[in-house]
């Protein structure tokens, strides 16, 4: 070492140096404190997400609006708006609200909770599965992820699907092991029958998991645990049936869902449109679902590495494959009759599974030595998955997740309204407006409620003609958010034909613009 240290430009003094940063990196990796400061990481980003008390966009608003006007029992019927939650979740939202107020922070309190806890059950959920190695991978993506992030502070059902879909695996995992007592069979039929009502695609968890299950039993001739679980099994299925009579049968039968939807449905009109639709479906499982950046690949070294785990887990442990698979499986299949569709948010449950199979392939790719090839392929690998996404996420830490921030946006309104303005409210505008109208007392003397008509805006300029000579005013606030891509040109042009644009205001997704009209004008 002393030598070393007076001739630092000989390759024997660089090697040492050269090392150096392995036994540190070594001893981070090893340390017990990493999934601690990993799981820390992931609250703390939900948490940042929650604490910033952004604007609720359409989608929010439509379902706050039902959770603060109807009383528990109206939350039993269907939902107003075309909305569709599980009944436990509404419940939920609505104990929130009851308790602490009908701000944003209330009603996206479940959410945040549910997202929270996720982090530290996902990794008791990876450690059990994977072993430390390969879980740390897994936390570490969990932790980051823009759409579990997101999703934690949303008034939306979508975090509480993770939460209980790791809680079922973990669940499961005894079971699957061989403990089939009614120590363990207990808890996961009452999980199980309590879950349809929180969570909808926990009707895909279960019995994907439940038939390997049977499966397991039937191959190891366990007649009497088989027997145990086929009672259980039947136990499920008579709380989803109750669930889908309440809840899911106006859901399912909904033709607006069905049309909002129709491109998230298997097409099996042409054997290349359904190839092509698999193609774009698989990817975005990476790019749409966990939220991976698209630009430094990120999301296709997810793919290889999911591949790679996929692999790991054929030989390893088939059962824990079948059972993280096979969820997705019938999820496709329901996609395939039109009865739930495959993307985006609506397969956030698929998040844990997915990263547990891309930790088998990380931890598998990180551990190749037999080629000098793989020894450098690997580390890159990892770090063109990784760095990104944690880049992402820490960039969306500060400022957090915007969406439609049309709060901003109507105060300012409120603060510059002069007595006689007309406020013409967009439709995609509405659900926000009529929220904070209620729940902020904003109150607007004159204010018109737009109609929804893209496809002819020409009707857009009629009503709005009608409600400037039924109110005889001259200034008008143009409130616009979730507006399609030519609407707001149109309605600029539209009034700047009847007046003069005198005032704008823009925030994320929102905007709001004063015309004075001229009168005179035809």
């Amino acid at each position: 070492m002393h030598g070393s240290s007076q001739e630092p430009t000989t390759p024997e003094a660089t090697a040492p140096a050269a090392d150096g940063w392995r036994p540190r990196l070594r001893a981070l990796w090893d340390s017990p404190r990493l999934p601690a400061v990993l799981i820390g990481l992931g609250i703390a980003l939900r948490l940042v997400q929650y604490a910033s008390r952004r604007s609720l966009w359409i989608d929010e608003a439509w379902l706050a609006l039902n959770i603060i006007n109807r009383s528990w029992g109206r939350l039993l019927l269907p939902l107003d708006f075309c909305q569709g939650s599980p009944i436990g979740f509404v419940l939920l939202a609505k104990a929130a609200v009851v308790a602490f107020g009908t701000g944003e922070l209330a009603l996206r309190l479940v959410p945040f909770l549910a997202g929270a806890f996720s982090v530290y059950a996902f990794w008791l959920l990876a450690r059990g599965w994977l072993g430390r190695n390969a879980a740390i991978p897994a936390l570490a993506l969990f932790a980051l992820l823009r759409f579990p992030v997101y999703y934690a502070a949303e008034v939306k059902p979508y975090s509480l699907d993770v939460l209980w879909t790791v809680v079922l695996y973990l669940l499961f995992t005894p079971v699957l092991n061989g403990e089939t007592g009614l120590r363990r069979l207990l808890p996961l039929a009452a999980a199980g029958v309590v879950a349809v009502w929180f969570s909808y695609p926990a009707s895909f968890v279960l019995p994907g998991a439940g038939m390997t299950l049977a499966v397991v039993l039937l191959l190891r001739r366990q007649w009497a645990g088989l027997a145990r679980a086929a009672v259980m099994g039947g136990a499920w299925a008579v709380s989803f049936a109750a669930c889908y009579l309440v809840n899911l049968r106006q859901l399912a039968t909904n033709p607006s869902q069905q049309d909002f939807w129709q491109h998230a449905f298997v097409p099996l009109d042409s054997l290349g449109g359904t190839a092509g639709w698999l193609r774009k479906a698989f990817m975005g499982l990476f790019q749409r679902t966990l939220g991976l950046p698209t630009s430094a690949g990120a999301a296709v070294v997810a793919a290889l590495l999911f591949a790679v785990g996929f692999g790991v887990m054929l030989r390893t442990d088939r059962r824990k494959l079948a059972a993280l698979v096979a969820p997705g499986m019938l999820c496709f299949l329901a996609a395939t009759l039109r009865m739930y569709p495959f993307r985006g948010r609506l397969l956030l449950f698929l998040v844990p599974g997915m990263l547990i199979l891309i930790g088998a392939g990380a931890a598998r790719i990180a551990a190749a030595r037999s080629h000098r090839a793989m020894r450098l392929v690997g580390p890159l690998l990892l770090v063109m998955l990784f760095v990104p996404t944690a880049g992402s996420a820490l960039a969306a830490a500060l400022p957090p997740y915007g969406h439609e921030e049309i709060r901003p946006v109507i105060e300012h309104m409120r603060e510059h309204r002069q007595p006689g303005d007309l406020v013409y409210v967009h439709w995609g505008a509405y659900p926000a407006f009529e929220y904070y109208r209620q729940t902020r007392g904003y109150d607007f003397e004159l204010w018109e409620k737009g109609i929804c008509s893209p496809r002819n805006p020409s009707a857009y300029v009629q009503q709005l003609q009608e409600a400037v000579t039924a109110h005889d005013v001259r200034r008008v606030w143009f409130l616009i958010s979730h507006d399609r891509a030519h609407e707001r040109a149109f309605f600029e042009s539209a009034l700047e034909e009847m007046g003069a644009r005198h005032h704008r205001f823009r925030a994320e997704g929102a905007s709001a613009y004063l015309f004075e009209l001229d009168r005179t004008a035809p």
